[in-house]
């Protein structure tokens, strides 16, 4: 039963459980007797998103933001939007209006270079990662698409860097990180580098692997199968 006494409770649970519709309808009933409802808005709003229904969920966003332009809870909902429209544009508007009180939120700054990354600012993209970086070194969004910027402008050992330092913080990436390195190898004319980066060797351990290939007359490709051989020897010894 739907209990109008208690909306924050009620939307929280249907928010929970991933009723999505449910939230919806909920929320269309206290807007139907209450338009301005503020929480009714904002959650409409969250639970039209989730369904994918963009534009309409805009509509209530909009709603929100022209009683407060500086809620917090509806530019967020607005850059979620944006983003999923890929309205670039709107995308840099929103962070803007973000981080005009909140300059180091993450999400917004995050969001303003994916949003520069897409529309080839890729100079402009790279100082909002570094805002990113300089207060969360780790996380991965920045450190992904920062290699990717710097690769765009042909900086690319410092977009090896971002993308060694990203597959370092998440091996689970590590084929994702491989594909990008071995590819701005293959954009240096390095191809012996290109062969071990797709293998997922990090950039500290190729020159080793190099150098023990020339000191024993072979290919690269040759001297990484005999190191992984022996390896696999040891192990099993």
């Amino acid at each position: 039963m739907i209990d109008l006494l208690d909306p924050a409770t009620t939307i929280r649970s249907l928010f929970n459980a991933r009723e999505y519709e449910k939230m919806y309808n909920y929320c269309r009933k206290i807007l139907d007797d209450y338009p301005d409802d503020m929480t009714a808005l904002q959650n409409i709003t969250l639970a039209l998103t989730n369904l994918g229904r963009y534009e309409e969920a805009l509509t209530y966003c909009d709603a929100v933001l022209k009683v407060w332009d500086e809620d917090p809870y509806a530019l967020r909902s607005r850059l979620v939007i944006m983003e999923s429209l890929k309205r670039y544009d709107d995308v840099v508007d929103t962070c803007g209006r973000i981080l005009k009180f909140a300059p180091e939120d993450d999400v917004a700054l995050n969001g303003m270079g994916l949003a520069l990354t897409r529309l080839s600012c890729h100079e402009e993209a790279i100082a909002y990662y570094d805002k990113v970086l300089a207060v969360l070194p780790d996380d991965l969004t920045a450190l992904l698409n920062r290699g990717f910027s710097l690769g765009c402008l042909k900086r690319y050992e410092e977009a090896l860097q971002s993308y060694d330092r990203a597959g370092e913080v998440d091996p689970s990436i590590t084929k994702e990180t491989a594909a990008a390195r071995s590819r701005l190898f293959v954009m240096m004319g390095r191809n012996d580098e290109a062969f071990l980066a797709a293998q997922g060797v990090r950039d500290r351990d190729m020159p080793g692997i190099i150098a023990a290939a020339r000191t024993n007359d072979c290919t690269v490709f040759h001297q990484f199968c005999d190191n992984e051989f022996t390896e696999i020897s040891s192990r099993e010894r």
